[in-house]
């Protein structure tokens, strides 16, 4: 309905977990809102974020480590 400005998911980190969150929320962001989300590299979440806004995500990557569960990183998209 497009009631919200801005978005941070953090919950499960599998693929379809993500997917869903973002079909489940994209309906309430506004115009110009920004979602984002943080674990950008675990496989799950890199694959269903860049599946759904391709180039459009913006990702920030503070510490990339061999191990993703070690890493720091997250992703915004503004819509």
């Amino acid at each position: 309905d497009g009631s919200v400005d801005f978005l941070m998911i953090d919950g499960d980190h599998n693929y379809e977990a993500v997917r869903d969150d973002i079909a489940a929320w994209l309906p309430k962001m506004a115009p110009g809102s920004v979602i984002s989300g943080d674990d950008y590299l675990w496989p799950g979440v890199k694959r269903a974020v860049t599946e759904k806004f391709g180039d459009r995500v913006v990702p920030v990557v503070k510490k990339e480590r061999e191990n993703y569960l070690n890493s720091v990183a997250y992703w915004s998209v503004q819509l």
